[in-house]
């Protein structure tokens, strides 16, 4: 690898961590880890790296909102300190993008500070943007971990999802959505949650991205698009708690090849409406399968989802956590450990 090659792998790595938000501290430790030629002791070697400066601006902090204005802020004054403490000029426009923020900071709103920007690439240069709230006062406006493992997922097994109606139950901020879109041949993308604001939010991160959908967030569970559109992905509210598990039955943006479901399983009450729904779509077509990925928090609420599983006789789960084919590195930086992957489907499959 030529020097100008590796000047860009770093950089891109840069850009990488930096759009995920990694903290500062460890964004350091593990560029030192994977590029040590471009550290001095534990700080980034700007004098030997002369440009270093001017791609930040033009290929890393380019917007200053984003991820968020604090997280840009405090990654440019990291940057201005390391370039004074090796006495060197810091470069007019990151000082001056720096001032800023920092002069913008006493008069930023509330709602900006909730405002969180976090981008991944997913392959090649082709990103994908997710806007989150900070406040977490809704659990679906933020990205969780089990989110990335199941995009892994996805990514990493595409052939499963080709040529597949897809339907995706509690999809928060749509980051399964956007990952979907690198799928080939799709029937559908339904992207479904139960608040509007949550569901409002998904859909402009399918706009942000690109992605056009169809809105169906004022329809009823038992209703239907009045007219046909050719729109691959909707966005539609489903509340778990229907009234007549039949209603599903009615809806045909439920009926699904494949059920997603990311970070699902954390309200104990919701368990035996989640697998109810789970259990109404799988029987109506023999050959649907759901794929659950959940972070293990509490070991009972999750012990309370698989005792409703079971008492569905005709369901089958497997764990297929140290199985799955994940995708290899990943786009995502989150800590698995966690998290399980559960591959559920009708016995007559």
């Amino acid at each position: 690898m030529t020097s100008i090659e590796t000047d860009n792998e770093f950089i891109k790595k840069i850009k990488i961590y930096y759009h995920q938000m990694v903290h500062i501290p460890l964004m350091l430790t593990n560029l030192k880890s994977e590029f040590p030629q471009y550290f001095i002791g534990n700080v980034i070697n700007f004098r030997d790296f002369k440009e270093l400066q001017e791609k930040i601006n033009s290929e890393i902090a380019v917007d200053l909102s984003r991820p968020t204005n604090a997280y840009c802020l405090k990654f440019l004054k990291m940057v201005i300190d390391t370039v004074e403490s090796q006495k060197l000029e810091v470069n007019d426009t990151l000082l001056d993008n720096f001032m800023q923020l920092f002069s913008a900071g006493s008069s930023s709103t509330s709602s900006d500070n909730n405002e969180c920007y976090k981008s991944y690439c997913i392959r090649d240069n082709q990103w994908v943007t997710v806007k989150n709230e900070t406040a977490f006062n809704l659990v679906g406006m933020t990205t969780w971990g089990a989110a990335y493992q199941l995009s892994d997922f996805i990514l990493g097994n595409k052939h499963l999802f080709e040529n597949k109606r897809i339907l995706e139950l509690g999809s928060g901020t749509g980051l399964i959505g956007l990952v979907l879109k690198f799928i080939s041949n799709l029937k559908s993308v339904v992207l479904t949650d139960y608040s509007p604001k949550v569901l409002y939010n998904l859909r402009d991160n399918l706009l942000l991205n690109n992605i056009q959908c169809t809105d169906s967030i004022d329809l009823e569970i038992n209703e239907n698009p009045k007219e046909v559109d050719e729109n691959i992905f909707k966005v539609r509210l489903f509340d778990w708690e229907i009234p007549d598990i039949e209603h599903i039955d009615q809806c045909l943006d439920l009926q699904s090849d494949i059920i997603l479901g990311a970070d699902i399983v954390y309200e104990p009450s919701l368990c035996k409406y989640l697998v109810a729904i789970l259990n109404r779509i799988l029987c109506n077509s023999t050959s649907s399968v759901a794929y659950i990925s959940s972070t293990i928090r509490n070991e009972q609420t999750f012990g309370i989802f698989k005792n409703e599983i079971k008492s569905f006789n005709n369901l089958i789960v497997e764990d297929i956590t140290s199985t799955a084919n994940l995708l290899n590195p990943s786009p995502f930086i989150y800590d698995g450990s966690q998290i399980v992957l559960y591959k559920i489907y009708n016995k007559q499959l």
